[in-house]
């Protein structure tokens, strides 16, 4: 009978102490959940989600708000003189600009290591790191492999022997190997001459754009209230000679 009591005894003990185990919350959170981790020679980026708002895609999301912090700490410095300074005085694109080159960082990122996770009730934690020597050379051999293709593009489109059409696609492309880069000076030797690639493209794009000019070859239009503009047919010359196939 003593034997009896006793083993129910430690039973009702056990279960108690298991009971308390179970109960008792382990504090186990990371030290860059509670505060923005700073790593000498790296950028950091810590992100979190919330798994009931986002019950299918939290990992996504968290990865998302962990590189968009981690892009806000590569310093984007918008230098005066930039190929877009002008057209930003001119005609107020500056804050587009900005957002436009900061997403652009955010869609560059590359070679980002994953530091960390952490996982507490309906929050999800993300911490990525970002070695800054290595994102520096990646920039500058992508910045090298852009200016090369925008100088071929460049040299294309200055060619008066390609047509119209593709000397203006040519121009475009110039702009558009550029474009992850438009924040900084691009230095280069074209044709043994030092230029600013960026200036020299849009100063070239805007020469050639003046030497176009759009023709209004109907006599008349007709406008009455509430009802539809008739047609109106347009032409378009380049240097005095008019143009097929361009589009407006």
């Amino acid at each position: 009978m003593n034997k009896l009591i006793a083993l129910s005894f430690l039973i009702l003990c056990s279960c108690g102490s298991i009971k308390e185990s179970i109960e008792k919350p382990v504090n186990d959170m990371p030290v860059w959940v509670k505060e923005n981790p700073k790593i000498e020679g790296y950028y950091t980026g810590v992100g979190v989600a919330d798994k009931s708002t986002f019950p299918q895609t939290y990992v996504e999301v968290a990865q998302k708000n962990a590189l968009r912090k981690l892009s806000e700490e590569i310093e984007l410095e918008i230098e005066r003189g930039s190929i877009f300074t002008q057209i930003r005085e001119e005609n107020g694109f500056d804050e587009e600009y900005i957002t436009y080159v900061r997403e652009n960082a955010k869609t560059y990122l590359e070679a980002y290591e994953l530091n960390g996770s952490f996982s507490q009730k309906n929050e999800y934690w993300m911490y990525y790191k970002l070695n800054i020597n290595k994102h520096n050379e990646i920039q500058k051999a992508r910045k090298e492999e852009a200016i090369e293709k925008a100088k071929k593009h460049l040299e294309k489109a200055n060619n008066t022997n390609n047509s119209v059409s593709d000397r203006y696609s040519y121009f475009i492309k110039g702009i558009d190997a550029l474009k992850p880069f438009l924040n900084k000076r691009l230095h280069t030797k074209n044709y043994n001459a030092d230029i600013l690639l960026g200036s020299e493209i849009l100063a070239s794009f805007r020469a050639f754009v003046d030497d176009f000019k759009i023709l209004f070859l109907s006599k008349k239009i007709k406008v009455m209230v509430g009802k539809e503009v008739g047609n109106i047919n347009i032409g378009v010359e380049f240097n005095k000679v008019r143009q097929k196939k361009i589009s407006l």
